[in-house]
C-alpha cells in the first residue's frame, strides 16, 4: 500500500501539482481582494483609504486586513470623515456588502464603483465623487441630503431612492432601466438622460444634450442645482456679504467687499450696511490724535464737510461732539481712497443698523404691573420725573413730514400722548427717511404708566456711537431720570 501511494505520488505528482496550483492561486487572490465578515469605520486620522490609521476594524482578522479592500462582500464600511480612494481598481460592492457615507463626510475615488445585487450604497448627509467608468447599479442606492457626482455613465438596473439629494454627471449619460424615486434631481452636464423605467414625479432633471421618455419638462440648471446648494455652503450660517480673503486695509473686509460687489440694481444687505439714495454708505472713521483737522480737510475733497458729520461720541465736559470719531455717509465708489491715509486715519468701520426689540402685541403693561392701582394708592402720577425714550423714530411712519403728522395729533387727542400742557420733547427724530415709529408706541406705554411724566424722544437708529451720544444728551442736557430703549447693536 505504501509502495502504491509512493508510486502514485511519484507518477502523478506533476499532474496533481498542476491541478492544485490554479485553485490555490485563485483562493489566494480572492483572500487578498475580497472583504468579508469585517466591519470598518473611519477614524478621521488620515484621508488615505490605504492607511491603517484611517480605519477601525471589527468582526474578523483585522490584523491581516487593517484597511478595506476594493471587493466588499458580507461586510460594512462606514465613512464619517473625508476619505480618498487612490486606486485604478474599482470598488465593487458584492452580496451583503454595504458602503455608508454619513456625518457630512466625503468619499472621492479616482476609479469607478459598482453596486451588485444584494449590496447597498448609502449616502446620508454627505458627498460621493466617483471617477470614470460605468456605474452599474444592480442593488440599492439611497441618497439622503446628499450629492453624488460621477465622471462617466450611470446605469440603474435596480433601485435608486433620493431624499433631498442630487446626482450630477460631469461627463456621461444617465440611464434608468428600473426605478428612481423620492425627492431630488439628476443633472448631466455633458450627456443624455434616458428613462426606460419608473421616474418619480418629484425628481427634477436637466440634460445638456437629449432626454428620452422622461415625465414632464426639464428644469433649468439653476433650478436643479438649487436643491443641493446648501451642501456646498451652510445655509444656516450665511455670510453677510460676499466673502474675501483677509485684508489689511484700513477699510476692513466688509467695506472692501462692498466696493467690489455693490450694484445699486441688485440691492445690498441692510443688516450689515446703511446706504442712502446717493449710493453712500454710513461709516465711522477712527482718527489719530490731533488729526481731526487733517481728516476734515481730506474729506472735503469728496465734498464732505463738518456739517455733514453725524454726532457720535458726546463730550460731557465740553457739551459737544468730540473729535476722535467721524461718522458720515461716504461714497461707496471712493472707499478705497481711504486706504492710503494711514498717516491720519486709524481704522474705518461700516455702521450697521441696530436690531429693534419690538413685538407684534399691543401692550397691557399698565394693568399687568398694577401701576394703575399704584397711582391711586400712593397718589403718584410721574410728575417731576423725566423719561427719555430711545428707539428708531417718533414721527416718521410716512417719511419726514413738513410738520407734526396727523398720526401724532390723533394720539394726543385720544389721550395716548400728553398734550400741549406737557408736550413730548423730540430731541432728534430719525433723519434718513421713513421709520416704524416704535418710539412713539413706547411713549404711549410710558404715558399710560406715568401720565404726568415729561417725555423725551431721541433716535438711536443712526449708529452705535450716535446712540451713545443720545444717551449723554438725554442725561446731561435734558436731565432725564430714566432712559429706556428697544435697540440692540451687534
Amino acid at each position: 500500500m505504501q509502495f502504491i501511494e509512493e508510486t502514485l505520488t511519484h507518477n502523478l505528482g506533476k499532474k496533481i501539482s498542476q491541478r492544485l496550483i490554479v485553485p490555490i492561486t485563485i483562493l489566494c487572490l480572492l483572500s487578498a481582494t475580497t472583504l468579508s465578515a469585517q466591519n470598518y469605520t473611519t477614524t478621521g486620522l488620515s484621508e488615505d483609504w490605504n492607511s491603517p490609521s484611517a480605519w477601525t476594524c471589527s468582526g474578523g482578522p483585522c490584523s491581516n486586513r487593517p484597511v478595506p479592500n476594493r471587493i466588499v462582500s458580507n461586510s460594512n464600511i462606514t465613512i464619517n470623515h473625508t476619505i480618498f480612494y487612490n486606486s485604478n481598481n474599482p470598488i465593487s460592492l458584492e452580496n451583503k456588502g454595504t458602503l455608508t457615507i454619513a456625518n457630512n463626510a466625503k468619499l472621492t475615488t479616482i476609479s469607478n464603483i459598482n453596486v451588485s445585487a444584494g449590496s447597498s450604497l448609502t449616502v446620508n448627509q454627505g458627498q460621493l465623487e466617483i471617477g470614470p467608468g460605468v456605474l452599474n447599479n444592480l442593488g440599492l442606492i439611497t441618497l439622503t441630503n446628499a450629492i453624488l457626482i460621477k465622471n462617466g455613465n450611470i446605469v440603474n438596473e435596480a433601485q435608486i431612492n433620493l431624499s433631498n439629494a442630487c446626482i450630477e454627471l460631469t461627463n456621461g449619460n444617465f440611464v434608468n432601466n428600473n426605478s428612481i424615486t423620492g425627492i431630488g434631481s439628476v443633472k448631466t452636464l455633458n450627456g443624455n438622460i434616458n428613462n426606460f423605467g419608473t421616474w418619480g414625479n418629484d425628481i427634477i432633471y436637466f440634460f445638456s444634450q437629449n432626454g428620452n421618455r422622461l415625465p414632464g419638462s426639464p428644469s433649468t440648471m439653476e433650478e436643479v442645482s438649487k436643491i443641493c446648494e446648501c451642501f456646498f455652503i451652510n445655509c444656516d450660517i450665511l455670510p453677510g456679504y460676499p466673502p474675501n480673503s483677509k485684508v489689511n486695509e484700513i477699510i476692513g473686509s466688509a467695506l472692501t467687499s462692498l466696493v467690489q460687489n455693490f450694484y445699486p440694481s441688485k440691492g445690498y444687505n441692510d443688516i450689515i450696511y446703511t446706504i442712502n439714495s446717493n449710493d453712500q454708505v454710513l461709516i465711522e472713521i477712527v482718527i489719530f490724535n490731533d488729526a481731526y483737522i487733517s481728516v476734515s480737510s481730506f474729506l472735503s475733497t469728496f465734498e464732505i464737510f463738518p456739517n455733514d458729520y453725524i454726532s457720535d461720541v458726546f463730550d460731557q465736559e465740553d457739551q459737544e461732539d468730540d473729535e476722535r470719531v467721524i461718522t458720515v455717509f461716504f461714497p461707496i465708489a471712493d472707499l478705497e481712497a481711504l486706504n492710503p491715509r494711514t498717516d491720519i486715519i486709524n481704522q474705518v468701520y461700516e455702521v450697521s443698523p441696530p436690531i429693534p426689540n419690538q413685538g407684534l402685541i399691543d401692550s397691557q403693561g399698565d394693568a399687568a404691573q398694577n401701576s394703575n392701582l399704584a397711582r391711586l394708592g400712593w397718589n403718584i402720577s410721574g410728575s417731576g420725573v423725566k423719561v427719555g425714550v430711545i428707539s428708531d423714530s417718533y414721527d416718521r411712519k410716512s417719511g419726514i413730514p413738513d410738520s407734526t403728522s396727523s398720526n401724532v395729533l390723533t394720539d394726543i387727542s385720544n389721550g395716548d400722548l400728553p398734550g400741549s400742557e406737557n408736550p413730548v420733547t423730540v430731541v432728534q427724530d430719525y433723519p434718513y427717511g421713513a421709520g416704524s415709529d416704535e418710539g412713539r408706541a413706547m411713549m404711549q406705554i410710558v404715558h399710560d404708566v406715568a401720565p404726568d411724566a415729561e417725555l423725551f424722544f431721541r433716535t438711536g437708529f443712526i449708529s452705535e456711537g450716535n446712540m451713545a451720544a443720545g444717551i449723554s444728551e438725554l442725561v446731561n442736557i435734558h436731565d432725564c431720570d430714566i432712559i429706556v430703549d428697544d435697540l440692540t447693536y451687534m
